[in-house]
């Protein structure tokens, strides 16, 4: 389906249609697994074939709505980009990158060959630091100099929180800042960027608190999913 609206239209209708093609899925769902045709399945899906579309190397429009930018004008510091693996973060992660922040390296655990990940609708790469014992040495060595580190927070969907990162950010005095994306039911991006309620993580304390806060955030992101039907 990625490569038929890649094939045949414009750009500009390229996040439309791929919204339209989630729909299919729902009949697919249905057929399969009748509990599971949910809202969160829906931006799974769409999050699929707008990773699909990326590999077209076209930038193409995803529209979206941003708060919290402010929260990313302490430009003094380094800043640890925390988030989980909810559908379309990526696309949190691109209008980010397009409102003018800079990302110098993301944390992953399986980097591709050429040590740089794609993010949805934009051609720009952010190179990759391969998780293992020296990714958080690597990490700390950009927060130093004041750069910006991405990561999950989670290794897989549903899995714990990982506090790390927010210990490397207090050793560093860098900030952390969470942030999530949420397809809202006209079709929109919703992306939030979040200051944490320690966002220089100076203490255990402080980090219990933090990630007290991300499990909090997620959970009222898929309680709306929850609450909406796959067509919205």
């Amino acid at each position: 389906m990625a490569a038929c609206i890649v094939l045949v239209l414009p750009v500009e209708y390229w996040y439309k249609t791929a919204l339209r093609l989630t729909f299919l899925h729902r009949f697919i769902c249905i057929r399969r697994h009748r509990n599971i045709s949910t809202a969160f399945t829906r931006a799974g899906k769409l999050n699929s074939l707008l990773a699909y579309l990326t590999r077209a190397n076209k930038p193409f429009p995803i529209p979206c709505t941003i708060t919290g930018l402010e929260v990313l004008e302490n430009k003094n510091r380094g800043t640890a980009f925390c988030t989980v693996h909810l559908p379309l973060a990526k696309v949190a992660i691109s209008a980010v990158i397009s409102n003018g922040y800079h990302i110098d390296a993301a944390i992953v655990a399986s980097p591709t060959a050429d040590r740089l990940m794609s993010v949805w609708g934009i051609t720009q790469k952010i190179p990759t630091i391969e998780s293992n014992k020296h990714s958080l040495l690597k990490a700390k060595t950009i927060l130093h100099q004041n750069g910006s580190v991405l990561l999950m927070l989670d290794a897989l969907y549903g899995e714990k929180y990982s506090p790390n990162i927010m210990h490397l950010a207090g050793k560093t005095s860098a900030q952390a800042i969470f942030f999530l994306a949420e397809l809202n039911p006209s079709g929109i991006i919703d992306i939030q960027i979040l200051q944490f309620p320690n966002p220089y993580c100076e203490n255990e304390t402080a980090v219990a608190e933090n990630i007290q806060f991300v499990s909090d955030a997620v959970e009222k992101v898929l309680a709306r999913y929850r609450n909406r039907s796959f067509w919205q």
